[in-house]
């Protein structure tokens, strides 16, 4: 793999045939006025409309798109990781297929990164959870209680960091998402962020379901904690039902102890989410061939 690509721009897609070619335009016109080199590297996410076969036709016809598809659903993050196991680029960005966060903001994000040294700067807006429709201090709330439950820093999807950061040479460093992973190998001070635009969804509606993001907490808290997320949902159930049986204080020992015991057992035996991670990038990504 080489490293001539000056920046690459990585975007998971699900249920997004009808918005990629806009994305794409744009995308393509904030790229050629910015950066000599460059590449666009679209992950369908087993997308069940026609994502696919647009993206076939959209790398046929621009050389610098290269598209990929999972063979089996794999979720926002874990689509995300695949892609940029792709990148050939010095500097590599993600950002969603749904355009609420603009292309044009891309050489913002990219020449703070490079005036302040960091490691990865995030775009973010102050005006996100409002055009959601929902209320911006309550999202805020529950950003801060998820970030110490997670012992995380502030971080979104859209963002853009060095190479050196996933790569060490060759071999691809991640084994966890990419939250999860800086909040390991990342200080705060290496980390920046520029307020961004963000507008409404350009079509359609969200894909994340009451359902999807219950089961992404669950994966999430496993990945940040390094645990396997069956044994943090037995914790996370042992601990409900103790609270509900008795009091608050019982469930909450009982989860605390459950879930250290079963992290304990899962390492003794010299398992860990590491695997699933490289497993992902053998068994179930393939190239959207033309």
């Amino acid at each position: 793999m080489t490293t001539e690509v000056e920046i690459s721009v990585v975007v998971p897609v699900y249920n997004s045939s009808r918005i990629l070619p806009e994305l794409l335009s744009r995308l393509s016109k904030v790229l050629k006025d910015n950066f000599q080199t460059y590449e666009i590297i679209l992950v369908d996410d087993c997308s069940p409309d026609e994502s696919s076969e647009v993206i076939r036709q959209i790398s046929v016809e621009n050389p610098i798109v290269r598209g990929f598809q999972t063979i089996q659903n794999l979720g926002q993050f874990s689509t995300t990781l695949q892609g940029i196991r792709q990148a050939s680029g010095r500097y590599i960005v993600n950002i969603d297929d749904d355009l609420e966060y603009a292309p044009e903001d891309i050489p913002s994000l990219y020449q703070y990164l490079k005036e302040h040294s960091k490691w990865v700067v995030f775009g973010m807006s102050p005006d996100k959870y409002r055009l959601k429709g929902g209320s911006g201090q309550l999202a805020s709330w529950r950003n801060r209680v998820l970030n110490f439950i997670w012992n995380k820093m502030e971080t979104d999807s859209f963002r853009v960091f060095k190479r050196e950061l996933v790569f060490k040479g060759e071999r691809f460093v991640p084994t966890v998402h990419f939250e999860a992973f800086i909040s390991r190998v990342v200080k705060t001070d290496e980390v920046g962020y520029v307020e961004v635009s963000y507008q409404s969804r350009f079509h359609g509606a969200s894909n994340y379901s009451l359902l999807k993001k219950v089961y992404s907490f669950f994966l999430l808290s496993a990945e940040y904690w390094n645990i396997h997320p069956v044994l943090f949902l037995l914790s996370f159930t042992s601990g409900s039902l103790m609270g509900f049986l008795f009091n608050w204080k019982m469930g909450l020992v009982c989860f605390v102890l459950v879930l250290f015991a079963s992290s304990l057992y899962w390492k003794s035996r010299g398992s860990s989410f590491k695997s699933l991670i490289r497993e992902l990038g053998k068994t179930t990504f393939k190239p959207i061939q033309e």
